[in-house]
């Protein structure tokens, strides 16, 4: 997975998810609303923190390896 070997991706993932949550929510207010992008950035934000809470022990084990599994 492209986040195993970019591991400092993991690690600043707060300022990532900020930036891609500005990013969908500028998408959806737009005068050229695009509702697809939006919803997949959104969805690779929430990807990203789940992996990232992984990583960290909170969610749970073996790192970013077991969220693959």
């Amino acid at each position: 997975m492209y986040l195993q070997d970019n591991s400092e991706l993991v690690t600043n993932y707060k300022s990532l998810v900020k930036v891609m949550e500005l990013i969908a929510e500028s998408n959806v207010k737009s005068s050229e609303m695009n509702e697809v992008l939006a919803m997949k950035i959104h969805y690779l934000a929430f990807m990203l923190k789940k992996c990232a809470r992984w990583h960290e022990g909170l969610d749970g084990k073996d790192g970013i390896d077991g969220f693959i599994k």
